[in-house]
């Protein structure tokens, strides 16, 4: 899935809505496309643990993710990334994940 903010779903001017829609399944177990996303600006994920993903996150928003909840952190998650903010972007994991997250500065806590 993707998930990124959509301009045309806006229900506020102020809250941007989350368009999640379903991406090509790579059927031949090529890692390359993960492995080469970057080069697109793009931070894929399939089928990671969020706390996996979180790793991915810190170095691309330049964060720190602590979980407080072992269960979320063992979330299986599937999707990419483009051009969101660190908010935006688990903002967008909240609609396919339950967890609540918090950002102070440069430190994201993420709990059930």
């Amino acid at each position: 899935m993707i998930a990124s903010p959509h301009p045309l779903l806006t229900a506020n001017e102020n809250e941007p809505q989350y368009l999640v829609s379903k991406i090509a399944v790579n059927e031949s177990n090529d890692s390359s496309i993960v492995e080469t996303a970057w080069i697109h600006n793009r931070l894929l994920f399939d089928g990671d643990t969020f706390k996996e993903l979180a790793i991915k996150m810190e170095r691309w928003f330049d964060v720190q993710i602590k979980f407080n909840n072992a269960e979320v952190a063992n979330y299986r998650l599937r999707g990419a990334f483009e051009d969101e903010t660190i908010e935006e972007a688990l903002k967008a994991l909240q609609q396919i994940a339950n967890f609540k997250f918090t950002v102070r500065d440069k430190t994201v806590t993420i709990a059930k």
